[in-house]
């Protein structure tokens, strides 16, 4: 009785469409940024991101130490926007534990290499560090611009 039940449940799932899956790896090689971005992505479903992971690294003057090395996760895509034109991601963390405020935004925006090169995306990206000091003083945020590339499959 189970063998026909099974055999009726695959000629009906075999039917349907399936989700192609991908990826998304973007890469910063500057001399004081570097990041590195790998995340699976599908087409059609809203096209979610999935198993998202970054790592940045950062020797720009003034940051905070805690701040230089940051990995991100899922919870940190702020936003997203994948399509056959144009990549752009903006990713934010803030910084944990007792010190004081500061935080990490990283915005990202690419468009399609070519039209005969679909999967390769160039574009930039603005960082921008956020670090309230220990002493309360204000201070203005550090920013840095750059050039990033990006692959999509």
């Amino acid at each position: 009785m189970r063998r026909p039940l099974i055999c009726i449940a695959v000629l009906i799932t075999g039917g349907l469409p399936a989700a192609a899956s991908g990826s998304l790896d973007c890469e910063i090689k500057g001399k004081s940024v570097q990041l590195t971005l790998h995340s699976g992505i599908t087409r059609g479903m809203g096209g979610p991101f999935f198993g998202f992971k970054a790592e940045l690294k950062t020797s720009l003057p003034g940051v905070p130490a805690d701040l230089k090395a940051m990995e991100f996760d899922g919870e940190h895509l702020a936003q997203r926007w994948l399509n056959e034109r144009e990549a752009k991601l903006v990713i934010y963390r803030e910084r944990q534990g007792d010190a004081p405020h500061g935080s990490v935004e990283l915005t990202i925006e690419t468009k399609r290499v070519s039209k005969n090169d679909e999967g390769r995306y160039a574009g930039t990206y603005v960082l921008q560090i956020d670090a309230a000091p220990a002493d309360g003083k204000e201070q203005k945020p550090i920013t840095a611009r750059g050039r990033i590339s990006c692959s999509a499959e």
